[in-house]
């Protein structure tokens, strides 16, 4: 019964405060609205960034040169040009 006459009285409360009923529904709406917005932007974007990798392929070459001594020439770019061409792949 206690239930009930709690039910009641919110009721009440919404019925005589409309004005700030429909400002406190107005908020959530515009709040789950742009959680809603902001996760969807997210998604496709991250979708999007995903797919632009993916389109990217396979022939791509990465050079890493780890020692601060190590210099590239040109005539190690033409025989990874080479390489890249013949499709071998080595790691070193």
């Amino acid at each position: 019964m206690k239930f009930f006459s709690i039910l009641k009285v919110a009721f009440k409360n919404i019925i005589s405060n409309k004005l700030r009923s429909i400002l406190t529904m107005l908020g959530l709406i515009i709040g789950i609205a742009s959680v809603i917005i902001l996760v969807g932007i997210s998604n496709g974007t991250a979708a999007s960034v995903k797919q632009n990798i993916q389109s990217l392929g396979t022939d791509i070459l990465t050079v890493n040169i780890s020692s601060q001594n190590a210099s590239l020439e040109y005539k190690d770019m033409e025989e990874i040009a080479e390489l890249a061409r013949n499709r071998r792949c080595y790691s070193i």
